[in-house]
């Protein structure tokens, strides 16, 4: 399986504050598309997928504006001339409108749901190892990897499984959610289906919260000390010390 870098949050501005695009990204546009004006070349294009840093034919800059590119490429296709171009979210997010969405505000929105799926993605390969490859995993992080499956599952129309599945049919989960390109030995086959199946038998290791073992002196008291106030504070005024204390 590749590697990947978790994403961080890129906060993008409304659709009605987004600045017109420079005309270098105009041109970029325009020349690999089959429209003449930017305006049609910006509707030619749909989303196909993405690929991570760690990945075969990642590439470190955006094709359409030449912003660096660290964690991940969108790949998209230009319906009528099939070319493809590798750029980041913010350019599809700014400058394009997806076929399919009618508009920059539904591109947006199609935008936070593939990113979030990826971000998902990245979580349980992280987790692939330290779950379904041990014997007995942390019930915490088995619960949190069952949850996060489980959701993404469902939302492919994959879950719950159906009441004839077996081991052999996590085949297609393996190499579509975990980028398995060869199946994993039939040990984790099976406890992946179990992960799916029925997650409660599983066995697992329960986290004890440990407590600090501090021996305390006779006499010693368990609230916080007052401190004195000094005079570089606002008590160097006659108003805060009327009685005359810290004189």
């Amino acid at each position: 399986m590749s590697k990947f870098r978790s994403r961080k949050s890129v906060v993008i501005s409304p659709v009605s504050e987004l600045k017109e695009p420079k005309e270098y990204v105009k041109e970029n546009l325009v020349r690999f598309s089959q429209a003449n004006t930017y305006e049609d070349a910006r509707t030619e294009w749909r989303f196909v997928e993405i690929i991570g840093s760690g990945s075969v034919g990642f590439t470190d800059h955006c094709e359409i504006c030449n912003a660096q590119l660290r964690n991940f490429n969108c790949v998209i296709r230009n319906e009528n001339n099939g070319k493809m171009l590798k750029v980041g979210s913010r350019c599809i997010r700014q400058f394009i409108t997806l076929i399919g969405t009618f508009s920059i505000e539904a591109t947006n929105q199609y935008m936070d749901n593939v990113e979030k799926e990826w971000d998902t993605l990245q979580t349980l390969r992280s987790m692939y190892n330290v779950v379904v490859k041990v014997d007995k995993p942390f019930a915490r992080e088995l619960h949190r990897f069952h949850k996060k499956l489980t959701e993404l599952l469902r939302q492919r129309g994959q879950y719950p499984l159906h009441e004839s599945s077996k081991p052999r049919d996590m085949e297609p989960i393996l190499k579509n959610v975990f980028g398995f390109t060869e199946l994993p030995p039939i040990k984790e086959q099976r406890k992946l289906f179990q992960i799916l199946w029925d997650v409660s038998k599983l066995a697992t290791i329960r986290e004890h919260k440990r407590f600090r073992n501090i021996a305390y002196k006779e006499g010693e008291t368990l609230n916080r000390k007052r401190s004195r106030v000094t005079h570089d504070t606002f008590a160097r005024s006659e108003a805060y010390r009327p009685d005359g204390r810290y004189r």
